[in-house]
């Protein structure tokens, strides 16, 4: 009996062995991934079947993972519970609050999924459904037209010209990836109110956008391929390329805004380009430091009017990027006391903490009409 016991004990004790995995070395790891702003410790751990929700080619997870990495603010992670397949770990980050989700694993003790990215991908998704709600009234008052002009491969940029008057000062408009020029189809029109002509463009690194179709995806003749930097550089061709549009037409420097990647994009073009007096950027990170020079090393070298934004959630990743940077007079880094909103439709008509941006940027924009 006592023999038959501890027989019944030692397959107990193996049994907890096997059912309580220890996956402490793969969750620090894990931890100094969101301090590095990077997955590239990470990928070792990854099993061949790793997947993130929305990101089809295995080609851009590793990018996929690093803008991730970059845009959480991680204050804390815990681990609660553990078993043979997961481990549920509580996050805390700052200004998103505290969230619970699971990583998996595969019997070689290699990531399958981390819970958590995806959930915030489906939620990014759904924010993204959000349509633009113009005014009627200064959509009847500032009608748009349709403008072309070429890039210096010969591709054909498409955009809608928001005019009021030759001698109104200019603002450029970028959107953000996956997105186009109907992004503004309700900020435009406010703009023009302000006293501003307004040009939005659609860039090859944007798409169809609530049956709005990007029209310079569309009718490229050979497309670019979407996986690799090339349809960045193309983007700053386009952007490059409207810049000179704007400057033949009016004679005069252009502010450059920009929404996500093409703030990013914005903040680049203000740095190199006399015929750039300023740039507005709402969520601009350092999405292209592995390919560019760091935000942080460019920003301080800007002596023009800077205004930067972003959601409150996204505020520390701007605040770690200015880290031991003194602004300029001229420059503002804004954040919401609201949630907000990811890019440049936190300011469309009906979002919660429009006014609240509305009213940061205003002072800013009449500083731009004096330069």
């Amino acid at each position: 009996m006592r023999t038959k016991y501890i027989s019944l004990l030692f397959i107990f004790i193996i049994s907890m062995g096997v059912n309580a995995q220890d996956y402490s070395e793969v969750i620090e790891i894990y931890k100094e991934c969101f301090k590095d702003k990077s997955g590239d410790k990470l990928k070792p751990y990854l099993s061949s079947d790793f997947t993130i929700s929305g990101v089809s080619n295995k080609e851009q997870i590793p990018l996929a993972l690093n803008q991730l990495f970059t845009q959480l603010p991680l204050t804390s992670l815990t681990v609660k519970e553990t078993n043979t397949t997961n481990t549920l770990i509580n996050y805390n980050f700052n200004g998103l609050g505290e969230r619970t989700s699971a990583m998996h694993f595969n019997d070689k003790r290699k990531i399958t999924k981390i819970e958590l990215f995806d959930n915030l991908v489906n939620e990014s998704r759904e924010r993204r459904n959000a349509k633009p709600n113009p005014d009627k009234e200064l959509s009847k008052k500032y009608p748009s037209k349709k403008v072309t002009f070429k890039v210096t491969d010969k591709r054909t940029v498409y955009g809608e010209l928001y005019e009021v008057g030759k001698d109104s000062s200019v603002i450029l408009l970028c959107h953000q990836s996956n997105f186009n020029k109907y992004e503004y189809v309700d900020i435009a029109p406010k703009l023009n109110e302000l006293g501003f002509n307004c040009l939005a463009v659609d860039l090859t690194t944007g798409g169809d956008f609530q049956g709005a179709k990007n029209e310079t995806i569309e009718k490229t003749a050979t497309p670019i391929d979407r996986n690799s930097m090339l349809i960045v550089y193309a983007a700053e061709e386009e952007i490059a390329a409207a810049i000179d549009y704007l400057y033949q037409r009016y004679n005069k420097q252009i502010t450059i805004w920009g929404s996500s990647s093409s703030a990013t994009l914005g903040i680049f073009a203000a740095s190199q380009s006399e015929k750039v007096n300023a740039a507005i950027a709402f969520s601009a990170f350092d999405h292209f430091r592995e390919n560019k020079t760091s935000l942080s090393v460019l920003i301080p070298k800007i002596d023009k009017p800077l205004f930067m934004s972003s959601a409150r959630v996204e505020a520390s990743i701007i605040s770690d990027l200015l880290k031991g940077i003194v602004l300029k007079e001229n420059q503002v880094h804004f954040t919401p006391k609201g949630t907000g909103e990811h890019g440049s439709k936190a300011l469309w008509n009906g979002r919660t903490d429009a006014k609240e941006y509305w009213d940061a940027l205003k002072p800013f924009l009449n500083t731009i009409k004096k330069i």
